[in-house]
């Protein structure tokens, strides 16, 4: 048997932390993701109390929730599920487990990246669907019905035939939310107290620590040559492939990112002591 990777024990060990993520933030992953659902209730039953009738929702209102329950779900998911390890008792008894270093970071990766965000989009689109077809005119429509209207009111506006421009919507949910999860995951592995306090003060930080080396690069002559680098692919590509380019610097970028924190994430779990 493989010290690294075994596919049976990693089976055994991925069914356990599925079962032991949904006990422990099952109940917080529906609720963020039906909060649009509850609401609505809420809403309606004072309206009914109160005016005698049902009244609308505003339209808009069902990206906002989805806004907010996916900030909830990154931000709360890592401290919830695995904060503990940090503790003696739960971490030295989670570093017994017979599975290896790498088996336990890939479980923690899928269940925070992949496991818990499809639930949430699942979890939300199904409610958000059903209560737009049992009461279309005062729930609204569909979620995934206003994004596809926002695309055919201002992408379509900005389209020609020449400089076609799309926005995968469900890879850019993912890959956020992704990348904010393993940034909460790794700082629920880090600090013993107040994970998600502490880990939003050191994005503060870094954000203000990126923020003045930017502006003084673009003070010592950075803006020059973007400006210049600018006018120079403007000349030398076409609108069609300036936008490809654009495109792919993005995903390599997303990759370089993923990548970075998911071996952070490993070198963490490798090198986690009590």
């Amino acid at each position: 048997m493989s010290n690294v990777f075994n596919l049976k024990r990693f089976g055994n060990y991925f069914a356990y932390d599925c079962r032991r993520a949904w006990n422990l933030f099952g109940l917080t992953l529906i609720l963020a993701a039906l909060a649009p659902v509850i609401i609505f209730i809420i809403q309606q039953l004072f309206s009914l109390i109160l005016d005698g009738h049902m009244s609308e929702t505003n339209v808009g209102v069902h990206l906002g929730f989805l806004a907010v329950g996916a900030a909830v779900i990154v931000m709360i998911a890592p401290s919830t599920i695995y904060g503990s390890l940090t503790e003696k008792k739960s971490g030295s008894s989670w570093l017994m487990i017979p599975a290896s270093s790498f088996e336990k970071w890939l479980s923690m990766s899928l269940v925070l990246t992949i496991v818990i965000i499809a639930a949430f989009c699942l979890v939300f689109f199904a409610g958000d669907g059903l209560m737009s077809l049992l009461f279309p005119g005062t729930y609204g429509s569909w979620t995934a019905s206003e994004i596809s209207s926002i695309y055919s009111k201002y992408l379509n506006a900005l389209n020609t035939n020449e400089m076609p421009i799309t926005i995968n919507f469900p890879a850019l949910l993912f890959t956020g939310m992704a990348e904010w999860v393993l940034v909460f995951a790794i700082g629920a592995l880090y600090f013993k107290r107040a994970k998600i306090a502490k880990t939003i003060l050191v994005l503060i930080g870094l954000s203000l620590i990126l923020g003045i080396i930017i502006s003084f690069i673009m003070v010592h002559g950075g803006a020059d040559f973007i400006r210049n680098l600018v006018e120079k692919l403007e000349i030398e590509l076409d609108p069609g492939k300036l936008i490809t380019s654009f495109n792919v610097v993005l995903n390599i970028r997303t990759l370089i990112v993923l990548g970075g924190l998911l071996a952070w994430l490993f070198f963490r779990i490798k090198t986690l002591k009590h």
